[in-house]
This record gives C-alpha cells, sequence and structure tokens, in this order.
C-alpha cells in the first residue's frame, strides 16, 4: 500500500482544516470590528477526542471539534428626557442636535420621539 505524510488538519479530507479557517475567519473579522473593544484578547480552540473502536486498540475515531472566543461588541449609550405632550408622556432621544436646532435649508429638526404607554392606560 502506497502511503504519504499528511498533517492532521488535513484529516476528514479537510474538514479540520475548512472548521479552522471558519473560525479564523470570524476572528478576522471580529479583530477589525471597531465595535468591540481593540485590546481584548481573541482565541481559537481546537478539541481533538481520540476513542478507541474496539478492545484491541487497533482503531480509533478522532471527534474535532473547533470554536472561537471573541471579543463582545461595546454597548451603545444614548439619553432620553421625558416630557408631558399633548399626545401623553413621551421619550425622547437626545442626539447630537440641540432641541430646536436647524438644519442647513432652515427647517427644524425633527426629535426621536417614543409614546410611553402608562400602566393605567
Amino acid at each position: 500500500m502506497k502511503s504519504r505524510e499528511i498533517s492532521l488538519l488535513d484529516m476528514a479530507n479537510g474538514a479540520i482544516r475548512e472548521e479552522l479557517e471558519i473560525e479564523l475567519q470570524r476572528v478576522y473579522e471580529n479583530l477589525i470590528d471597531e465595535n468591540t473593544p481593540s485590546n481584548a484578547s481573541r482565541k481559537i480552540t481546537i478539541t481533538l477526542t481520540f476513542k478507541a473502536i474496539d478492545q484491541k486498540r487497533k482503531s480509533f475515531t478522532v471527534h474535532t471539534n473547533t470554536s472561537s472566543t471573541l471579543a463582545k461588541t461595546n454597548g451603545v449609550a444614548t439619553s432620553i428626557v421625558f416630557e408631558e405632550t399633548d399626545d401623553g408622556l413621551v421619550a425622547i432621544e437626545l442626539g447630537d442636535q440641540a432641541r430646536g436646532q436647524l438644519d442647513l435649508s432652515g427647517a427644524e429638526l425633527e426629535e426621536k420621539v417614543i409614546p410611553i404607554r402608562r400602566a393605567h392606560d
């Protein structure tokens, strides 16, 4: 029987290498994501589990599992104020503009308003 040397990554018709490449891609994308902390560690784990098929220990199954630990995305914060209007209580997001600020065309910028339903309504 003719034989050739291969890497463990090439076993299972290259499926182990493919799993590693998938996790590497996830890590790469997480590394450049500006919504994650730049100094957080990322990790790839390849688990190989070997189990004898028979009592003679001549044949074995090798099960692999590849996973990654990524940096969590940064939280997002905003500010709101509550105001009583003719339509009831609303929450208004305080964005980058001041209340009543005009845009370049002279129109007043719209406020982002969330109607609040009270428990007794």
